[in-house]
């Protein structure tokens, strides 16, 4: 990648948001179905994935915020965790 060209994801029809979008409606899915009907705890995982639907609209409205916000998901998601 030489100085001039634009980094990764700054075209505004890049394919990372969307990809975003996805794992985000994976971990979803996952967190809710998987986990949440295993445990019976399904409102408490669906509280839990809450910032992730945010992480999975911008990604499908091809923001490229998208590709940052994730990355806070994953550290509240990693505290929300923790027993106390």
């Amino acid at each position: 990648m030489s100085a001039t060209e634009p980094p990764i994801g700054a075209n505004p029809k890049s394919s990372v948001p969307v990809c975003v979008a996805v794992c985000s409606l994976l971990i979803i899915l996952a967190l809710v179905l998987g986990v949440g009907l295993a445990s019976n705890l399904v409102l408490r995982h669906i509280v839990q994935t809450v910032p992730f639907c945010v992480a999975a609209v911008l990604g499908v409205r091809r923001l490229l915020s998208a590709q940052l916000h994730p990355l806070n998901c994953a550290s509240l998601r990693g505290k929300a965790s923790w027993p106390v």
